[in-house]
């Protein structure tokens, strides 16, 4: 959809060069007729509105459904990222930082770790990952204590108004908040075959399977997709035979995500964890650990408008928020 929307864009842009040429020429054909041939199939599948200027002049030269309003979409990531410019430094990173408040005897470390997320979009497992492995190399083979999550960089809610409560459980509508994990986004798939039902486990998801195949093609059937607290998948609804869907869900409850990558990860390196994670605030009397920092804000710009990535836009609105409301206090 993206690709044809470029090309469709480019080519209107290439139109109305060549048609204000020609009329300008005195041409046979005008704007209008040449915007008009172009358009007007569009409109039986899709909303089309365009308004045409003389840059010089200001001019109209052409208008279609001026007055109609649509939905403004990934257009609205062009603003984003002129905010972001006009109110973030040029070199600005996001950063995540880990720290620790406590005392190691031996191979056992007592005290807790604090995660301070910042909204970095780039946050992978594959950081968890590091954390541990930089706990193992210090000599710890026993971790007691919790794991606290300081998500206080962004202010609720997790979702903007007007987002559809269907669409929650998609990847584009994944929660932003300070704390994004592998962008709050899991792919999978589900098809049928041999008559059954088959769901791709796909970590951190557990999945209830309520759907009933459709034997009957002249039926209408659809799936339909819920996710309930702690990560928890439920299908419903039916599919035909012989037919497959890929999934991308969007993790709702990322703190959870978070624990659970954890737990994988000190299992991996052979750490005893006894704990859990929980949700607070930096102790001032911890120590840095480690820290990650997200590709410079010019990177992050030029990505969110080449893949049109949501994630990246919501946390670098959320982010110029943040940067308003500190200057003003």
């Amino acid at each position: 959809m993206r690709v044809w929307l470029v090309n469709t864009l480019f080519g209107l842009v290439a139109l109305l060069s060549t048609s204000a040429f020609a009329a300008h020429a005195g041409g046979k054909s005008t704007l209008a007729q040449c915007l008009n041939a172009k358009l007007t199939p569009l409109e039986k599948t899709t909303q089309v509105g365009l308004i045409a200027e003389n840059l010089t002049t200001g001019k109209l030269l052409y208008s279609k459904n001026p007055e109609q309003s649509f939905l403004p979409a990934s257009v609205i990531k062009l603003v984003t990222a002129i905010a972001a410019l006009a109110y973030l430094p040029e070199n600005y990173q996001f950063e995540t930082s880990i720290h620790l408040a406590g005392k190691q005897l031996g191979n056992r470390f007592s005290g807790q770790a604090y995660f301070k997320f910042s909204g970095d979009p780039s946050f992978k497992s594959s950081y968890i990952t590091r954390f541990v492995k930089k706990l193992y190399s210090q000599g710890i083979r026993t971790f007691n204590g919790n794991v606290i999550v300081d998500r206080s960089e962004f202010a609720a809610p997790d979702a903007a108004p007007g987002w559809l409560v269907d669409n929650v459980h998609i990847c584009y509508a994944a929660p932003i908040n300070a704390l994004i994990l592998d962008e709050n986004c899991r792919r999978t798939s589900i098809y049928t075959k041999n008559s059954q039902v088959v769901i791709k486990p796909k970590f951190p998801f557990s999945f209830i399977n309520q759907v009933k195949i459709n034997h009957d093609q002249k039926l209408p059937c659809s799936l339909e997709v819920a996710i309930k607290p702690g990560n928890q998948v439920v299908l419903y609804g039916c599919m035909q035979q012989e037919q497959s869907y890929g999934l991308a869900l969007a993790v709702r409850d990322p703190v959870n995500y978070l624990e659970q990558r954890l737990k994988q990860g000190f299992k991996a390196r052979g750490i005893v964890w006894r704990g859990q994670v929980k949700e607070g605030s930096l102790a001032s009397s911890s120590k840095l650990l480690m820290s990650f920092h997200s590709q410079t804000l010019n990177l992050i710009i030029q990505d969110m408008l080449a893949t049109s990535n949501n994630i990246e836009a919501e946390a670098l609105l959320k982010k110029v928020r943040s940067a308003l409301l500190w200057s003003r206090r």
